[in-house]
Parts: C-alpha cells; sequence; structure tokens
C-alpha cells in the first residue's frame, strides 16, 4: 500500500476531469435510481465542481 501513497496524494490534490466526469456519471446514475430522492436526498448529493479542472496541471495532458 505505501506504493500507492504519492499516487493517492496527486489524485486528491490535482485536479483531474476524468475523475470529475465519473463522479458526475455516478451521481447520474442514484438520481436514475433512487428517483424520489430517500436513500440520497440533495443536501447529501451532489456534483463536484468541473471548473478548477478546466486547464491541465503543466507539463501534463487531460486524457479525454
Amino acid at each position: 500500500m505505501d506504493c500507492w501513497q504519492a499516487d493517492i496524494e496527486e489524485i486528491a490534490t490535482t485536479p483531474n476531469r476524468r475523475l470529475v466526469q465519473l463522479q458526475h456519471a455516478l451521481v447520474d446514475l442514484v438520481r436514475e435510481l433512487d428517483q424520489d430522492k430517500i436513500r440520497y436526498p440533495d443536501e447529501e448529493l451532489g456534483k463536484v465542481d468541473l471548473a478548477p479542472v478546466a486547464a491541465p496541471p503543466e507539463g501534463r495532458r487531460l486524457e479525454s
């Protein structure tokens, strides 16, 4: 697990458009499955903001 620590820290601190898109898709799926918002009301489930990940960090390329 120690070998993953650097990767986990990078993911947590570096904007990543693909992870944001994945989170949006998962929220959409949960909303489809829980249309009455019984298990996950709006206060507990929302999409993260995509704006902070508009540009890739210097020297890195975002994958699509």
